[in-house]
């Protein structure tokens, strides 16, 4: 079995995702968000976490606060896909038995078949003749 490959380039449109978020230090000196807006596009989407831990030693005040922002896209998962089904494809292909069905000839068909032959034979009768009666002269014999 011959193996196809067979690459495939897909493009995609330009994409781009957003956040925005707002820190502030409040009365003890602690990083407090206010507010988070996040922004999705059409393959990426951001996943944005707020942490901030409880430290053991508050009394030098201030805190330490973590924003972590993690984007995921798509679009590897649409390549493999499309890889998939060209694979599914060729071995469709593959798979596929060819029959191959005699159809009868029809009337008009054998008629010609038939003065196709008749035509032959007698071309060839006139061949023959000819070339025999051409032979006979050669030796002095005449019809």
């Amino acid at each position: 079995m011959t193996e196809h490959v067979r690459d495939t380039v897909v493009r995609f449109a330009p994409d781009s995702a957003s956040v925005a978020a707002l820190l502030e230090c409040d009365s003890l000196n602690r990083v407090v968000m206010r507010r988070l807006e996040q922004r999705e596009g059409g393959r990426i989407k951001p996943e944005a976490v707020f942490h901030q831990p409880v430290m053991a030693d508050t009394d030098k005040g201030g805190g330490l606060a973590v924003l972590t922002v993690v984007c995921r896209e798509d679009s590897l998962e649409a390549v493999i896909q499309v890889k998939e089904r060209e694979i599914q494809e060729l071995r469709e292909q593959e798979n596929t038995i060819t029959a191959e069905v005699e159809k009868p000839l029809s009337h008009w068909q054998s008629f010609v078949l038939v003065l196709g032959y008749i035509a032959l034979a007698t071309i060839a009768i006139i061949i023959i003749a000819a070339v025999a009666k051409i032979a006979l002269r050669c030796y002095g014999i005449k019809l």
